[in-house]
């Protein structure tokens, strides 16, 4: 069984350390005042952001002129360079809807976590909790969710049953003995239906320095804060120079991933069970990348692959960007982008050599789109195909992508 590399850390330190880093939050130098502004259909504009309101942004573009946007045309604002990731040396809840909150446990009870933070506590429901993991895991926690509740200890083993037990000296399962925090790489929880099927509200997602990602319903700039509210709770606030991005989620934009397929099929040609479908994450858990930068989300398949999801009708394009996963020499595919019943796209030939693809189709109302990885001239043989950042947009772009012509029967 693999071994998880890790170093041993008492979470009395680390809850220490969540203390010091928001020392940390407070003497960020705002030395990167200018932003990456992504629209609704995906282009990108350089400027200073001076104002930001429930209504919209306000910012300097290049020639110095004001201009503003609405929230409903405005995708993510992320910094012109970002510091690293999260330290090994810290604690990581993992929640649904994209939190990761960075500190350690307060206490466990009424199937709710009290998880303490550099910006206050926060009350987490269990199913609302997909990890909790040393920082230097992360990639690998988010993987595949286990059908039972997971503790990975440090050297590798696993135990597998129901938490029971959550608390600053260490966690327990049902039945089972408490296990110190410096026995823990990772605590996986199981998949919970309504947690997985819960539709998800338009919001905003805050990434900061040292790796924690926070979730509100609104975002303001108020004296050189940014104030994050969800709408019941007190407003949390962190200083703007400690703001790496700030993504809206399911506003103009909604991804393909944060909803569960109708219908999945794989038929491999030779192999005897089908690779898995990986989502979100690339090989051996690290983040897929898009070209220099990591991926906000992501699917990678191989041959034969169906996917159907579906559909608000209300919205009226879908959008992604085609590529093969990596330098595979002897990848070659048949991509298909299904809308309704019809064939809206389709690229033959697809290689690690292929520029990557972006690809926008209209959706004319339907109520369900499908993605096909089909065999190419070398059947399933490396043929793993990224669709890179598959959303689903309020307004359709203009201009948008041809239909390709069949390449297959």
């Amino acid at each position: 069984m693999e071994k998880l590399p890790v170093a041993g850390c008492h979470l009395p330190a680390i809850l220490m350390a969540a203390c010091g880093f928001a020392t940390l939050l407070s003497t960020v130098a705002r030395a990167q005042d200018i932003w990456t502004i992504t629209s609704a259909d995906f282009s990108e504009t350089r400027g200073a952001v001076t104002s930001l309101a429930p209504a919209g942004i306000t910012f300097r573009n290049a020639a110095g002129d004001t201009a503003q946007l609405p929230w409903s045309n405005v995708l993510e604002l992320s910094r012109s360079a970002e510091p690293g990731g999260i330290p090994d040396g810290v604690w990581v809840a993992l929640l649904t809807g994209g939190q990761r909150l960075v500190g350690g446990p307060v206490s466990f009870a009424d199937e709710s976590l009290t998880w303490s933070t550099a910006v206050g506590e926060f009350i987490i429901p269990l199913n609302q909790l997909i990890a909790i993991c040393r920082g230097g895991l992360v990639e690998r926690a988010r993987g595949k969710r286990p059908p039972q509740d997971t503790v990975v200890l440090a050297n590798g083993d696993v135990l597998g049953g129901i938490v029971e037990s959550i608390a600053p000296d260490g966690v327990a399962l049902a039945n089972s003995p408490k296990v110190d925090w410096d026995a823990v790489a990772m605590i996986k929880f199981a998949e919970v239906d309504d947690a997985q099927n819960a539709a998800a509200a338009e919001g905003y997602l805050v990434r900061i320095v040292g790796g924690a990602v926070l979730a509100g319903r609104s975002v303001e700039f108020k004296a050189n804060q940014l104030q994050l509210s969800d709408g019941a709770a007190t407003a949390r606030t962190v200083p703007i120079g400690s703001v790496l991005s700030i993504e809206h989620r399911n506003g103009p934009v909604t991804w393909l991933t944060d909803a569960a397929p109708i219908e999945q099929m794989q038929k491999p040609y030779f192999a005897a069970a089908p690779p898995a479908i990986v989502f979100n994450t690339g090989a051996a858990g690290a983040p897929i990348r898009d070209g220099e930068r990591a991926a906000r989300c992501g699917i990678i398949a191989a041959s034969y692959t169906r996917l159907v999801y579906a559909v608000d009708p209300s919205y009226e394009a879908f959008r992604t960007r085609l590529a093969i996963d990596g330098a595979l020499p002897y990848a070659n595919a048949v991509v298909r982008i299904r809308v309704g019943e019809s064939v809206a796209y389709e690229l033959a030939d697809l290689s690690a050599a292929t520029p990557v693809q972006t690809v926008v189709v209209p959706l004319n109302g339907a109520k369900q789109i499908t993605l096909e990885v089909d065999y190419g001239k070398t059947y399933d043989v490396q043929d793993r195909v990224v669709f890179i950042e598959p959303a689903l947009l309020k307004k359709l772009p203009v201009p948008t992508t041809q239909p390709g012509a069949p390449a297959t029967q």
